[in-house]
């Protein structure tokens, strides 16, 4: 792939673009479908990005009574937000759904491009602005009114791309507890969606197709 088709690189000069290939550690591998990338709460010392394929990204809750697992396809980058701070470390397992291609970028290297390149550096803090101000819009939207809207508000709210695949590993009445609901209106809201197409309940497992097919302007 291109490194013109990677957000972080997009809009950067040919005659940039060769000087950066030439002084920067780009570290090029492949991952067969099954393999995990990286587990959750692993030090974060790389960029990570997946070129190709596609990855199951799983996050367990803090008492580790529930885990949403999303399907996302390439081209990703991986959680750059988490690359520095207080806590550099990756908030989701990654596992490969498929066989993957990737390619990491040290934290060094990172810190060299924004400094010498303005268009980097550019796209790495529009990158991280943009995930802050969507991460503090969504304590300001409007309050869910009606269970079902209550439930998709604890799907969205536990995803990082409100689209695609969603499993949701959790017990009726953990979901309930959650959203301080009656666990057999939850039940019932949840068969209700079912008969829809719009996900299906196992035990402990619910699994979303499409999660935007869910979402509506209230969400």
């Amino acid at each position: 792939m291109n490194l013109h088709q990677l957000p972080l690189f997009q809009g950067i000069e040919h005659r940039d673009m060769q000087n950066i290939v030439a002084h920067t550690r780009f570290d090029f591998h492949k991952a067969e479908a099954g393999q995990t990338i990286v587990s959750e709460g692993d030090p974060m010392h790389h960029l990570l990005f997946v070129l190709g394929g596609t990855i199951h990204a799983t996050r367990q809750s803090d008492s580790r009574r529930y885990s949403i697992t999303e399907t996302l396809n390439a081209p990703l980058l991986i959680h750059p937000e988490h690359l520095f701070g207080l806590h550099p470390a990756y908030p989701r397992t990654i596992v490969a759904a498929t066989d993957l291609h990737l390619v990491a970028v040290g934290k060094e290297d990172v810190l060299r491009l924004a400094k010498e390149n303005l268009v980097f550096q550019l796209n790495l803090n529009n990158i991280l602005a943009t995930l802050a101000q969507k991460a503090v819009h969504r304590s300001w939207r409007a309050t869910p009114l009606t269970l079902r809207q209550r439930i998709v508000r604890f799907f969205e709210s536990h995803c990082s791309h409100p689209a695609g695949p969603k499993t949701i590993n959790i017990t009726m009445q953990e979901l309930a507890a959650e959203i301080h609901e009656n666990r057999n209106h939850v039940s019932k809201t949840l068969l209700d969606m079912q008969s829809e197409g719009l996900l299906h309940v196992s035990r402990g497992i619910i699994a979303i197709p499409a999660l935007e097919k869910l979402l509506t302007p209230t969400t």
